[in-house]
């Protein structure tokens, strides 16, 4: 498998008079030579986001999108419900697109994935059933990473 090694946030938040949370911040990651391809990895992007209630929408800009030479912005809406004590539904689509004509990303200038999931929280610990779905193709993916869609159950414990 491959795990994220590490992830930096550096932002600022304040909710508004209309409950309305605004969010800008940047984000750097560092993945493991098992997640890309045997090769480290150094990722970061900027980010300016609203949250109300259970939805959120975020933009995020990145000026070497996974070290591939080439700027995106990507959309970002989700929303997170209770549906009962301690199970929550959630729900994600997201939109990303190249901003220069550089072979990015595969063959396409834009991308978009999709996912959905059901969470049940037992103390601390916290089961998640979720499936996404990426597409128009999967010329993005590579090697034993390559399709279009995932399954996953993850279990996440706090401390």
């Amino acid at each position: 498998g491959g795990l994220v090694s590490q992830q930096i946030y550096l932002g600022y938040a304040r909710r508004t008079a209309s409950l309305v949370n605004i969010d800008v911040g940047a984000t750097a990651y560092r993945y493991t030579s098992l997640y890309s391809a045997r090769r480290r990895e150094l990722f970061g992007e900027f980010y300016v986001g609203a949250s109300a209630a259970d939805v959120s929408a975020y933009v995020r800009f990145s000026p070497d999108y996974y070290g591939q030479g080439g700027p995106v912005v990507y959309l970002d809406i989700a929303t997170n419900k209770e549906i009962a004590q301690d199970v929550r539904l959630f729900a994600r689509v997201g939109f990303l697109q190249r901003l220069s004509r550089r072979p990015t990303l595969g063959r396409r200038p834009s991308r978009h994935d999709v996912e959905a999931g059901v969470a049940r929280e037992f103390g601390r610990l916290t089961v998640k059933a979720r499936l996404a779905v990426g597409g128009p193709d999967d010329a993005y993916f590579k090697g034993v990473w390559r399709g279009r869609s995932s399954l996953s159950l993850t279990l996440q414990r706090r401390f």
